[in-house]
Formats: structure tokens, sequence, C-alpha cells
């Protein structure tokens, strides 16, 4: 079952982004390293339906300091390579700009990642919703390349640390209204 079947003819349904069950990850290589993952746990947003991909949007708002690598070490190993600096600003944001179905099943959201510093256009592919009793799960996937993140979200000078492209992974639980 699609979204936009749960959206009402001439009308659109919002979804509200549960924080509790929602994240965004950051995946790259530091210091020619192996791959490191940061989670950005301080997820917000909502999604809206219509009745055609043309009226959907998406808004997500990410508190830049819930990052974490999942353990002391790990976190002392991003703090160090400057993947964040406080002064990019507390908020990452993502605006769609508009959404294609792609023929495989799911949609392509084409859409703006943003600073306090700069924005970045951002392709994420999102995959059909799992659904549960309560609401749905969507994943979506993009890339953004090391001077993106350089731009975005690092310290000046991070990038000679950083692996050549970053891979987000955005999972958003959804709760109708």
């Amino acid at each position: 079952m699609s979204l936009l079947d749960h959206g009402v003819m001439g009308d659109t349904t919002c979804w509200t982004v549960d924080a509790r069950g929602s994240r965004l990850e950051l995946e790259m290589r530091v210091g020619g390293l192996l791959p490191v993952r940061g989670r950005f746990t301080g997820v917000r947003g909502r999604l809206d339906v219509g009745d055609d991909l043309a009226s959907c949007a998406v808004q997500v708002d990410v508190d830049a300091t819930s990052l974490t690598a999942g353990s002391a070490r790990r976190d002392a190993v991003l703090d160090r390579a400057g993947v964040l600096d406080p002064a990019a600003g507390p908020v990452i944001t993502y605006r769609s700009r508009a959404v294609r179905a792609v023929p495989r099943g799911g949609w392509l959201v084409l859409g703006v990642l943003g600073t306090d510093r700069c924005a970045v256009p951002l392709r994420l592919e999102v995959a059909e919703p799992q659904w549960g009793p309560s609401g749905a799960l969507l994943h979506a996937r993009g890339e953004i390349t090391r001077d993106e993140v350089v731009r975005l979200l690092a310290r000046p000078g991070a990038g000679v640390l950083l692996g050549p492209v970053a891979r987000l992974d955005l999972a958003l639980a959804l709760r109708p209204g």
C-alpha cells in the first residue's frame, strides 16, 4: 500500500515524524580508515501527501548536536576529524522540491539539504513504506560529496581527512496527524 493511497482526493494528509523511531545516518571514511557511521537521533518533520506526487512535500529538521557514532572512541574520531562544526548551526534541514515515482517502486525525492552556512541539492531514493499498526516507516538513501560535507557541516580544513563521498540513510517513523 502506498502513502498516496492514504491521501484523500482533493485534500492533503499530514504525517508527523516520530523522533523516537527516526534517524539520519552519515557514513564516510575518516583518515583513510574504515568507514565511520554517525547517527543523528534528533530528527523531526512532516510529510504532506496529496492526491498526486506534485502535491507531496517532505520537511525534515535534524538536531546537529545529536550526532553520535555509538561509542566514546568513535565519537572522538568524528570530533578529531572535524566532521561537525558548531558554527554550521544547530539544525540540518531537508526540504523536498519534487517527488517522482520510479518504475521499480518507491520514489525519487529531489530536494535541498542545508545548514546556516549553505544548501546543496540532494536526491533521495525512497523505498515503499513498511506499515505497522500505528503508522509507517520510510527509508531514504542518498549521497553527498566530501566538498558538500565540508561546506555544510565540517570544520575548515576537515576535507583532507574525509573520504570522497558520504552516504546518507534517513529513516522516518511516520504517524498520522
